[in-house]
Order: C-alpha cells, then sequence, then structure tokens
C-alpha cells in the first residue's frame, strides 16, 4: 500500500482490485505524510477488512480509515488517536528496519510496534484503536542494541526481542483467564491476557522465526536459509540452503473478491521471466511426530 494506490489481491484466483490510496494519481506526495496499514478477517462479522492509519505532515495524530472488500471502493473514517506509529527520525538505533508499516493480524485485531516498543492494536469487529503493553524485558531494557518485531506463531501474537550477537527471545500473548473467545475486542479483554517467555534461542545474527511446527519446534529464516529449532535439545538444524530472500507463512483462500461484492476486480496476466524465481513450499514433514505447516 501506498500513498497514491492500494492492490488487493488474492493469488489464488488471480483477482484483483486496485483501491484509492490518499493521494489521487498524479498529485504530488508529500513525503512528510505516513501511513500503516493492515488487512484482516474477523469471523463475528464476516467481513474482510483493510485498514490504514494515516499521519499527515509531521503530526502524531493518525487518522484511522477501513476498507470493507465488497464496501464499491469507498474508506470510512472511524476516528483519530494520538498513538504515533512514525518511525523515528534519522537511524534508528533500537529497530533499524524493524518496525514494519503492515499491521500484524491475531485475536481478531491488527497489531504495530511503535518507536518506544509499545503494540498499537484496532480491533476488526468495533473498529477502535487500543494501545497493548509489550512484555516486561521492553520496559526495563535499552532500545540501542536491542530489536522487536511481532510475529504470529500457533496463532497467538508474538513479541520477538533479538539481543544483538546473542540470542532471540520469543513471547507469546496467552490467556490466563476464562473466556469464551480468543478476540479482543475491547481494552479490558487484555487483562486475561499475559506475555509468557517461551523460546531463547542462540543466534549470531537477525532471525525471522516465521511458523510453529505441531511438535513445537520454530521455523525460522535466518542467515538467508530456512532453520527450523528443537527446544528439546537446544540444536538449530539448517533445513534449506538456497539463498532465500524471503519466507512468510501462507494459507490457500478460494474466496472470490467478486463473490465478496469486487464489482471492478481484474485478472492478474502471468508472464514467464528468466530466471524464475524460486518458491519453496513446506506442506508436511515425513517424521512419526507428523509436523505440517506452511511456509
Amino acid at each position: 500500500m501506498s500513498l497514491n494506490l492500494a492492490i488487493f489481491c488474492n493469488p489464488i484466483t488471480g483477482e484483483y482490485v486496485n483501491i484509492p490510496g490518499i493521494f489521487k494519481r498524479g498529485n504530488i506526495v508529500n513525503y512528510s505524510e505516513f501511513i500503516v496499514s493492515g488487512f484482516g478477517f474477523h469471523p463475528s462479522t464476516n467481513k474482510y477488512k483493510i485498514v490504514r492509519i494515516h499521519y499527515t505532515k509531521f503530526t502524531d495524530l493518525g487518522r484511522v480509515e477501513v476498507y470493507t472488500i465488497g464496501s464499491g471502493s469507498r474508506w470510512r473514517e472511524t476516528g483519530a488517536t494520538t498513538h504515533s506509529l512514525r518511525p523515528r527520525m534519522g537511524h534508528n538505533l533500537g529497530m533499524p528496519g524493524y518496525l514494519s508499516p503492515f499491521g500484524t493480524l491475531a485475536n481478531g485485531a491488527l497489531h504495530w510496534l511503535n518507536k518506544e516498543g509499545k503494540i498499537v492494536s484496532f480491533d476488526l469487529a468495533k473498529e477502535n484503536v487500543y494501545l497493548l503493553q509489550p512484555p516486561p524485558i521492553v520496559r526495563s531494557t535499552s532500545l540501542y542494541g536491542n530489536c522487536f518485531q511481532l510475529q504470529v506463531l500457533g496463532g497467538c501474537l508474538c513479541f520477538v526481542h533479538e539481543k544483538r550477537g546473542e540470542c532471540l527471545d520469543i513471547w507469546f500473548l496467552r490467556k490466563t483467564g476464562e473466556s469464551s473467545s480468543s478476540d479482543v475486542n475491547e481494552q479490558d479483554d487484555y487483562d486475561i491476557l499475559s506475555w509468557i517467555k517461551e523460546f531463547s534461542i542462540p543466534i549470531e545474527r537477525y532471525a525471522e522465526p516465521c511458523a510453529l511446527t505441531n511438535s513445537g519446534e520454530v521455523l525460522m529464516h535466518y542467515k538467508q536459509c530456512l532453520f527450523r529449532y528443537n527446544p528439546q535439545t537446544a540444536a538449530l538444524e539448517k533445513l534449506i540452503d538456497n539463498d532465500i530472500s524471503y519466507v512468510f507463512p501462507h494459507i490457500n483462500s478460494f474466496v472470490s473478491l467478486k463473490a465478496l461484492g469486487e464489482r471492478r476486480c481484474s485478472f492478474r496476466k502471468r508472464y514467464d521471466v528468466n530466471p524464475a524465481p524460486k518458491e519453496i513450499f513446506i506442506a508436511k514433514q515425513q517424521r512419526k511426530d507428523d509436523e505440517q505447516t506452511d511456509t
């Protein structure tokens, strides 16, 4: 998503739709403008929504807008937030390149990490913005030499803390009380959730965990390769050594954009390129523990 245009695509069906950006095409973009965005589905509303928060000039006041797939190419303004998601000005010693403008979907909400290490959450059902406190390590740790990121592993929101050149700690946000739903729709719902550190993985450089297997092992993008970490043996095993640029979880969906009400969707063309990009899928490991994941 950019200030001029957003493209929403289902790579399985080949359908895509152009969604209007902040500025019309041809207008001069003011690069002091800044947006973060995210996409998700909430089962209680049965709606697919795109969310963007637009910060004008150099203010910390963000305008929150929602686009519901099938709504007819129209953004709705749902309010404003004073929680700034702008990156630090100049060189960011604490989180260089780790402040992703794309929201992480978990618990029925989108989550972004801000420059102080706090988490801004937008629930997709009631369309409200909340502030979620990070693990206690953030409040007692200097940003210098420590990097943070958000991931989803095993269906849980995870806070990943990289101690540069030492280890990768992974904190899971899990329930601490009784609840009939895992979705977070109110600020009070966070009171039944708490951060639990479940992994501490020795690493030498930046690593990105991307999936959790059924047997409890962590798949991670590390040193341009795909690794598997076994917490029982503390072994870090290289699975694929193929100069991998990106690794991300993917779940196939045959939901049609036209069926959702998008009237102006198009179909993407396929082009053969040389050399062809390599795509690696891990569908199932042939092991007794029957671990299964998509990458």
